[in-house]
């Protein structure tokens, strides 16, 4: 039996979306509304998005999707909807550049290689996402991800990142070991890991250019610390509830925030009438 619509065997097609251990595969050759039905097939309660869980409707009328002009998925918006279970990113339309699924009650691992490298901003926050996640093999063109408040553990590789990203927060989740922050993306201005696990030293004397906020804040960072080769453009640093050690010196007039509370770090302000204070 063949399927008109992909030209491709429909036992084949049940075979590529039903084995996630295939990976990513040629979502072109698939309908979109087979796709998106797939990719919400772990959520439990998912007549919420499609109107009926055993015969949904056509994504025309998903109140939660967005199109382009062609009838295809361009924003995926399912924040804030109660919605139980997992999802697979593999099944993501190839047209796909928003996902936001935030406050929900979602589960699982975050396969993010398998997303579309179409795929700009991945908004995940406050779901019970477990499990490693592979920051080597983001999608290509991410510009933002946001997982904060999950259940994600195990070591984080910021040196492999994609060149567009510019904001990651991770904040308050289970990761734990060391990070590399000297090959961090040119294009980055905000990076937040702050409540997790991580330890050791840190590298702050090649961060990038434009970055304009860092959080360290509530790990278990150690060690002197050169904060003398900070950018410019850094507008907020928050080091607080670390072992972190060193000292930072504002210019008169800066506009940079540092909270350093409960860490070993000093924090002088030049005075051009009385030198440096703290």
């Amino acid at each position: 039996v063949f399927n008109s619509e992909s030209k491709m065997p429909s036992f084949a097609i049940f075979i590529y979306l039903s084995d996630p251990s295939l990976g990513r595969f040629d979502t072109t050759t698939v309908s979109q509304q087979t796709l998106m039905e797939h990719f919400i097939q772990g959520i439990t309660n998912r007549e919420t998005i499609c109107v009926s869980a055993d015969s949904p409707a056509d994504i025309t009328a998903w109140e939660h999707l967005e199109l382009n002009a062609d009838g295809e998925v361009v924003r995926v918006k399912f924040q804030s909807l109660g919605l139980h279970g997992s999802m697979s990113f593999q099944y993501l339309p190839s047209t796909t550049q928003f996902l936001s699924m935030g406050g929900n009650d979602l589960i699982g691992s975050l396969d993010l290689e398998l997303a579309p490298d179409s795929i700009r901003n991945i908004n995940l926050i406050y779901n019970s996402f477990s499990g490693s996640l592979d920051f080597t093999h983001l999608p290509a063109q991410l510009e933002e991800l946001t997982i904060y408040k999950n259940s994600l553990s195990g070591s984080v590789d910021l040196t492999r990142l994609p060149p567009s990203l510019q904001r990651l927060n991770v904040h308050n989740n289970r990761f734990s070991g060391s990070v590399t922050l000297t090959e961090l993306p040119e294009r980055m201005l905000y990076l937040n890991l702050g409540s997790n696990r991580f330890s050791g030293r840190v590298d702050l004397t090649v961060l990038p250019s434009r970055m304009e906020r860092l959080f360290l804040h509530h790990n278990g960072f150690s060690g002197k610390t050169d904060f003398a080769q900070l950018p410019d453009s850094l507008r907020m640093l928050n080091v607080e509830g670390t072992k972190l050690s060193g000292t930072i010196t504002l210019p008169k007039g800066t506009l940079r925030v540092v909270t350093f509370e409960g860490s070993e770090v000093e924090v002088l302000r030049q005075d051009h009438d009385v030198g440096l204070v703290k």
